[in-house]
């Protein structure tokens, strides 16, 4: 059962790289998209006692921490699709290729954990904002 799920996942490992990759993607934009929309609608959710400038600052703090893992992912969508190239071209052999997997797993773990860090502390940031009721 081992084998079959590791030949499946070695087969098809472009594939599901592209597809992680994609997945992060839509997540942080998705994020970013969830913070321009509370920037358009700040005033009527904000109740009366609370600073619009501050919640106005905490949101572009987070726009920017957002870009981050964007930027890395971006990057890391080309590099990897570059470096499958050049190893298939160059004839690899498999330990290389391997190799080069658990390098991107690697990344990819890092890049999670970055965005679980960021995640966090754009929501922490809004944890004494005064909302309507």
């Amino acid at each position: 059962m081992l084998e079959l799920v590791t030949d499946i996942l070695s087969r098809h490992a472009h594939r599901i790289a592209g597809l992680v990759e994609a997945v992060l993607i839509i997540l942080t934009a998705a994020g970013m998209v969830g913070l321009i929309v509370i920037w358009s609608q700040l005033e009527s959710l904000l109740a009366p006692d609370e600073s619009v400038a501050l919640v106005r600052a905490r949101i572009v703090s987070g726009l920017f921490s957002l870009c981050v893992p964007m930027a890395i992912l971006i990057f890391l969508t080309s590099m990897r699709t570059r470096l499958a190239l050049l190893l298939d071209e160059q004839h690899a052999d498999q330990s290389t290729t391997r190799s080069a997997k658990y390098m991107w797993y690697l990344v990819m773990a890092f890049v999670i954990v970055i965005m679980s860090i960021t995640a966090n502390v754009v929501w922490s940031s809004f944890g004494d904002i005064n909302f309507k009721q």
